[in-house]
């Protein structure tokens, strides 16, 4: 079966060991502007930033705003449907069953609504983020993992809204940020 990672932004993902993370066992696609301490990185989804990312990881690199075509229903790549609701998580999960992975790990991505994102490095949204986007944006996620037989899990086990999985790369008596 095809497993991949998906690493967002949020303070979380300081509590990840990179040099633990089985490589032979998981692909890895990174969201944003992300930098992870990853000795592999095979894909890069990018929604609304540029990427500063990609000189120096030999990955492929997906952006809504370089070559990806708008349709009604979503953004469509190779003539496939790309689909996403508010934010890039929904575009890298989509992007990971267009691949053909049928079990994805999130780490970082724990879209809490009615607070402002905080991310790993210390920077944030400008704006409050609701709890309704943030749970439309949730269960289109576990929407399309249903509707493709894909299994979704999260490393964090604080996450209220996805089965925590165990992989053995959190760190213990580590701080956020």
């Amino acid at each position: 079966m095809k497993k991949i990672l998906i690493f967002g932004r949020s303070p979380f993902i300081n509590k990840i060991d990179f040099n633990k993370i089985d490589y032979r066992q998981y692909d890895v696609l990174c969201i944003n502007n992300l930098v992870p301490q990853c000795k592999t990185v095979n894909y890069m989804v990018s929604v609304d930033e540029p990427v500063k990312f990609l000189e120096t990881k030999n990955c492929e690199w997906v952006s809504i705003n370089t070559g990806w075509e708008f349709k009604n229903e979503g953004y469509i790549i190779k003539e496939k449907c790309l689909c996403w609701r508010h934010f890039s998580s929904s575009a890298a999960v989509s992007f990971a069953i267009l691949r053909g992975y049928k079990e994805i790990l999130l780490a970082g991505i724990d879209l809490i609504g009615g607070t402002i994102f905080k991310h790993y490095d210390g920077s944030m949204t400008s704006k409050i983020m609701s709890f309704q986007i943030c749970n439309e944006e949730r269960e289109f996620i576990k929407e399309i993992c249903q509707k493709n037989s894909v299994e979704i899990f999260t490393l964090n086990k604080e996450n209220d809204w996805l089965q925590f999985k165990d992989i053995g790369v959190i760190k213990h008596g580590s701080k956020e940020n």
